[in-house]
């Protein structure tokens, strides 16, 4: 149920930025997708045997998408499909068992540091938020 309500707002979001810019109604509706899907990142990445594809495939989807998004969006951002990606792997870098904790900080400050230097959509909150969505169903 969370799937479909978060496409169907960055549908909206996506119809109104396009077709009706100046209707800030849809992008009010559109905000409700970001928070949904960084729910989903989290709670996929608590289920997945090989997080790594899972962070390609993610990537992978980012990389395809920008095409669209640098025309018809924003051609200095790069799309929410990267942040969701740099959030993933920040939560992979917290949670490896090969790293020790200063490489964890550095590799966490990289994360964030690239994710804010680049343009990513939602940037640093982003990430942070996926990493709280994650702290929430662990503890739960």
């Amino acid at each position: 149920m969370i799937e479909i309500i978060a496409l169907l707002s960055m549908i909206i979001d996506h119809i109104g930025i396009i077709f009706f810019p100046k209707m800030i109604i849809f992008q009010i509706i559109g905000r409700l997708s970001f928070p949904a899907y960084a729910f989903l990142i989290s709670l996929g990445y608590s289920r997945t045997k090989n997080s790594l594809l899972y962070f390609f495939r993610i990537l992978l989807l980012g990389i395809v998408s920008q095409v669209l998004y640098y025309y018809l969006i924003s051609p200095i951002k790069l799309n929410v499909c990267f942040t969701l990606a740099f959030g993933l792997l920040f939560l992979m870098v917290i949670y490896s068992q090969k790293l020790n904790k200063y490489l964890k900080a550095l590799f966490c400050l990289f994360i964030v540091s690239f994710s804010f230097f680049s343009g990513c959509e939602y940037g640093i909150y982003g990430i942070l938020l996926i990493y709280l969505f994650h702290l929430y169903i662990k503890n739960r």
